[in-house]
């Protein structure tokens, strides 16, 4: 087993494999950021196109330029272990069991979130993150509309509402994450 790589500092010309990109897009938000940043994406899905219409659609210049390329249908061992960096999406089922994912990490590929990433560029000092087994989106959600309402900005994100990185910050906002 080889040592796990660090995450790239800089994401300009890496190879990113950011698997799942899901019927609702739950993969969109990471993958345009990823490109912004200058990564070459492999977006990998076990659904085929057909399935994937409407967030393939909003990727679409990418897809042209070649910022990002597609994998649809099934997945490769290889599209894990030669990257430089994994995403998995937070709708795969048990990552850390996942032949694929599992492959990346023993070939020293490091294997991260959408929410890993997004954690690195936040203000820690206005961030609240909610977790537990029951209750957390209400939780998190109350705690958005309260600081809200006491006139402290405030975005909800995580596991509720859209991609985390896709949502501009505001200097002083707060981010109420659902993990």
């Amino acid at each position: 087993m080889q040592t796990m790589k660090p995450i790239p500092k800089s994401l300009n010309g890496s190879r990113v494999t950011v698997m799942g990109l899901g019927q609702f897009g739950g993969g969109l938000g990471v993958t345009r950021w990823l490109v912004e940043r200058g990564a070459r994406v492999l977006l990998t899905d076990r659904d085929p196109a057909e399935k994937l219409a409407r967030p393939l659609a909003e990727l679409a210049g990418a897809i042209a330029d070649g910022s990002v390329t597609l994998r649809l249908g099934g997945h490769d061992e290889a599209d894990f272990v030669n990257a430089d960096l994994v995403i998995a999406n937070p709708a795969v089922p048990t990552p850390w069991n996942n032949v694929y994912l599992s492959a990346a990490r023993a070939a020293g590929t490091p294997v991260t979130t959408e929410i890993r990433l997004a954690v690195d560029t936040l203000n820690r000092d206005r961030t609240v993150a909610v977790t537990g087994s029951a209750g957390k989106s209400s939780t998190a959600s109350m705690l958005a509309l309260i600081l809200n309402d006491d006139g402290r900005a405030a975005q909800l994100a995580g596991n509720i509402g859209g991609s985390i990185l896709s949502s501009p910050r505001l200097p002083g906002e707060w981010t109420v994450l659902e993990l």
